[in-house]
This record gives C-alpha cells, sequence and structure tokens, in this order.
C-alpha cells in the first residue's frame, strides 16, 4: 500500500510540474515602457501578463487576474531565438511580440492580415 501512495504522489507532481511548464511556454511578464494601443484599446504603462494561446490565436494582456484586452494574433518564425522578451511597437501601437527563448514573434491581427482587427 505504501508503494502505491508513494508511486501516486510522484505522478501527481509530475503532472502538476508539466502543467507549470505549459503555463510557463504561454505567460511572460512585460513591461511597458510607455502607453499603448493594442487592437483600439489603451493599455497604461506599467507591468503586465502577456499569454498567448496559439490553438486559439489569441494574445492576452492581463493585470493581476483581469484581462485588460484581448486580441488576435498569430505567430511567424524567425531564424534565431532572443533571450528576452521583446515588445514592438510602431507610433505607441502593439505590433508582435517576441517572447524570450521562442524562435518565433507573435504578430497582432489574424494569419494573412496585417495590423490590429
Amino acid at each position: 500500500m505504501k508503494y502505491f501512495v508513494r508511486q501516486l504522489s510522484l505522478v501527481a507532481i509530475a503532472l502538476f510540474l508539466a502543467g507549470t511548464m505549459t503555463l510557463g511556454k504561454t505567460k511572460h511578464d512585460v513591461t511597458f515602457p510607455t502607453d499603448m494601443m493594442v487592437n483600439g484599446a489603451l493599455v497604461k504603462a506599467g507591468m503586465y501578463d502577456l499569454k498567448y494561446d496559439e490553438k486559439a490565436g489569441v494574445l492576452e494582456i492581463i493585470k493581476g487576474n483581469k484581462t485588460i484586452v484581448s486580441t488576435p494574433a498569430h505567430q511567424e518564425p524567425i531564424g534565431k531565438g532572443l533571450h528576452q522578451t521583446e515588445i514592438n511597437s510602431i507610433n505607441n501601437t502593439l505590433v508582435s511580440v517576441t517572447f524570450g527563448g521562442d524562435k518565433y514573434v507573435v504578430v497582432i491581427g489574424a494569419a494573412g492580415t496585417t495590423g490590429s482587427e
């Protein structure tokens, strides 16, 4: 019985760690140095969590437990991954995010479009 409980505990720990690693890949801390427009919404300068859902094609900007803005987004491959997360904007409008360690850029807008919709 002790062996069964120990094995069950190890499986639970492994599942928990796998889940947190998956979350770690999709959620990143980012600081916006200035106020920025994202999909028509003003996002004030400050620290946020960015969460990209590849399957849904959605980038969310989160402050605490509240989603500030959710916008269509898609991935485009880049040759080499960056060491740190980088936000890219034009005229204080977010156009893309490259998450540290990933070999793709998350571009605002659905695939095949330019800019936010």
